[in-house]
Parts: structure tokens; C-alpha cells; sequence
């Protein structure tokens, strides 16, 4: 029941939107939920002006430049929504460049989920763990009073959030899920925080 109300509240909310996607352009996930989500190459700013929200999915060795940062930055500030999704090592590059940008926090670890612990509306609902691929592993980050967290994965946060000027952020330590179409009720919920 709460995913149906979830999925129609997106839906609505989502109409009309604008969303990015940069950097790992081939991790799947729910577009639907989006009516126009545009695969990008480079961070520019006649671009970030008419989005609502930039999904950075992080590559093994980042091209984003110091000037792209600083659109990214300045995106957020004056109230864009920012999704950084990273992956075990090396795919953390860009995830790991921007949050220590935003929030001096870099990932850490290389660890095997066995299960998420959500925190949904401040209470915490244990999902088991989702249709990972054999040995893909996630990483987590540190606690920082700056920062809420969404989701843990073994006693180490895995997916936070935070404000930044205007805008929010999510760090997601493990955005292998979205391979496996099974587990967009993840994606939903972090859609969710950032598009309202």
C-alpha cells in the first residue's frame, strides 16, 4: 500500500520535471517516475537551469572539472536537488569529489550488504538484502552531525542526506541495486526526499 501511494504521489510530483544524468549512464532505474530524464557528457549551465535535479552515478575515474564543480555547487545552493551514487571501489570518483566539496566526507570500506535498515518516516524498516550480483560490495560514510541517515548496511551508513544552502543532497553508497529491477523501491524513497 505505502509503494502504491508513493508511486502515484511521485508520478504527480514528477510531471513536468527535469532531471540529469551523468557519469555512469547505464545503471537503470525507474525513469517512469520521471517524464524527461536526459543523459549528459559535461556539467553546463544553461542545462542546470532548467533542471530540478542532477543524478550523478560515479565512474572509476572522474572527468568532472573544477569549473563543472562549481556549477554543481552553485546548483545546489540555490536550491537543486543532487543525487551522488557510488559504487565499491574505484566507482566513487565523482561521489567522492563532490562530497568533499559539499560536506569535507569521502566514502570509505569495501563492504558485502546482507541487509538495509531504512529509516522511513524516523522509524526504521529492515529491508533484506536486494538482488545484488554476486561480490558486488558498496561503501559507507562517516557519521557527520551535518547529515541524516537513510539507510544503513551493517551497522555502517550507506545512503545519507543532507541540506546544503537551499538545495539537498544524497550520498548512496551502493547504486548496484538499480541493475536489478526488483529494487527500485530504493530509488523511489531517494527520489522522494530530493523532489520534495
Amino acid at each position: 500500500m505505502r509503494l502504491t501511494i508513493l508511486f502515484f504521489s511521485l508520478s504527480f510530483f514528477c510531471f513536468g520535471q527535469k532531471v540529469l544524468m551523468y557519469g555512469n549512464t547505464q545503471v537503470n532505474f525507474r525513469e517512469e517516475l520521471i517524464l524527461e530524464v536526459i543523459r549528459i557528457d559535461s556539467i553546463v549551465q544553461n542545462e542546470l537551469d532548467s533542471c530540478d535535479l542532477l543524478l550523478i552515478f560515479s565512474t572509476g575515474n572522474s572527468r568532472l572539472s573544477e569549473e563543472e564543480q562549481n556549477l554543481i555547487v552553485d546548483f545546489v545552493n540555490e536550491g537543486g536537488s543532487l543525487y551522488l551514487g557510488a559504487e565499491n571501489f574505484p566507482f566513487n570518483e565523482e561521489c567522492n569529489q563532490l562530497s568533499e566539496r559539499f560536506l569535507q566526507l569521502k566514502g570509505y570500506g569495501n563492504f558485502v550488504s546482507d541487509s538495509l535498515m531504512f529509516s522511513v518516516d524516523n522509524s526504521l524498516d529492515l529491508i533484506e538484502k536486494p538482488n545484488f550480483e554476486s561480490g558486488i560490495s558498496t561503501i559507507c560514510f562517516p557519521m557527520d552531525f551535518r547529515t541524516k541517515v537513510i539507510a544503513w548496511s551493517n551497522d555502517n551508513p550507506i545512503i545519507i542526506s543532507a541540506e546544503y544552502g537551499k538545495g539537498k543532497i544524497i550520498l548512496d553508497g551502493g547504486y548496484s541495486r538499480f541493475y536489478s529491477p526488483e529494487n527500485h523501491v530504493f530509488f523511489d524513497q531517494l527520489l522522494d526526499f530530493l523532489m520534495n
